[in-house]
């Protein structure tokens, strides 16, 4: 199975900056995350013709997302981190 590799674009934003970017179609995610590639994407109409009012997914695994809600201690934390996708590669292979 592939597992998508992600390169940081910037670190050490509040959850203010790393919303904007979302909100502009970046990925984003809490630096904690990042050994699991767990990440934000924000879902819109626009990207998912099913849905009425757009929403923040977070990244399961194997393609699933699940819509999601910070907590206090997220919004507060001065750790997220933008990113982007940069490559597939086999798992067992990184």
């Amino acid at each position: 199975m592939n597992q998508t590799q992600f390169n940081t674009i910037e670190t050490g934003l509040t959850f203010e900056q790393a919303l904007t970017a979302l909100k502009a179609g970046v990925l984003i995610r809490s630096s904690s995350w990042s050994k699991n590639n767990h990440r934000l994407m924000l879902i819109t109409p626009e990207i998912n013709p099913d849905i009425r009012e757009s929403f923040i997914a977070y990244y399961i695994q194997d393609g699933m997302f699940m819509p999601w809600s910070p907590s206090s201690a997220h919004i507060l934390s001065e750790d997220w981190e933008t990113i982007e996708a940069i490559e597939s590669v086999e798992e067992g292979q990184e």
